[in-house]
């Protein structure tokens, strides 16, 4: 036996209930819309910072090639001794491949924000 008059307070739950679910799933999906942009925002920042390093790295390596090429020209003269020549060549190498993690650092940084705007990952 089901009486119509004791039903109504389940009813009110259920709405009351549906409600609540649907006010959570807007908080969630605030959330999640918060969250997203924190990650663009992120990556816009790593992006910033992997230029300026790659910049920085360039300009390093630069100045390291010039020193290494009249470190060259004064061991060929006889001028500076085999370790100092050897120092100079491996600060020019470290210089060269600090350069190239840069590069590659800058690239991804890049491809990763290409994916955020929608565009589709090529390599």
């Amino acid at each position: 036996l089901s009486i119509p008059l004791f039903t109504a307070g389940n009813v009110q739950r259920s709405i009351t209930s549906a409600k609540i679910n649907v006010e959570r799933a807007k908080l969630n999906q605030l959330q999640t819309n918060n969250n997203l942009y924190q990650s663009i925002a992120q990556s816009v920042t790593n992006y910033q910072a992997a230029q300026k390093d790659y910049d920085a790295d360039l300009a390093a390596m630069e100045a390291q090639k010039e020193s290494f090429g009249y470190a060259d020209k004064r061991f060929q003269e006889g001028l500076l001794n085999t370790v100092d020549y050897l120092n100079l060549k491996n600060n020019l190498i470290a210089a060269e491949s600090n350069l190239l993690q840069s590069k590659y650092r800058l690239w991804l940084r890049l491809k990763i924000l290409e994916f955020y705007q929608g565009k589709p990952l090529q390599f």
